[in-house]
């Protein structure tokens, strides 16, 4: 039964959580993207017996199901145009999503008119087409 696949989902892992939760082939890769990058939204493409594969961006990473914990779907994914509401007019891309704990849903960083802002947008700022 697959019970990961097509979810959504943040893994907060730390290193004294163990090695051993990330696949051999992608412990480096995975060390280097998420070492200082807290609740990351994550999309499960697939699963086997001993591990989740999930999509980054363009990438993909395997890891155990020991830290898994499924969120809301967002409305927008990885690269995808959107609008702002207060700018309609700007190009935006989403760069980043991560999952705000305490409000409970995600947020976004953008490329807007091809520079990346560091500012978290929320869905209600979007214009929705």
């Amino acid at each position: 039964m697959e019970q990961y696949r097509n979810t959504w989902f943040i893994y907060n892992w730390f290193y004294e959580d163990g090695e051993d939760l990330i696949h051999p082939d992608n412990l480096e890769r995975f060390k280097e993207r998420f070492r200082c990058h807290g609740n990351c939204l994550f999309f499960c493409v697939g699963e086997d017996k001993d591990y989740i594969t999930f999509k980054y961006k363009e990438e993909l990473f395997r890891v155990k199901p020991n830290l898994y914990k499924r969120v809301k779907l967002p409305i927008y994914s990885y690269g995808e145009r959107l609008k702002l509401k207060k700018y309609p007019d700007a190009i935006c891309e989403v760069d980043d999503i991560r999952w705000h704990s305490v409000r409970s849903e995600p947020f976004y960083t953008l490329i807007v008119n091809g520079k990346k802002k560091s500012k978290r947008y929320y869905e209600d700022e979007f214009i929705l087409e």
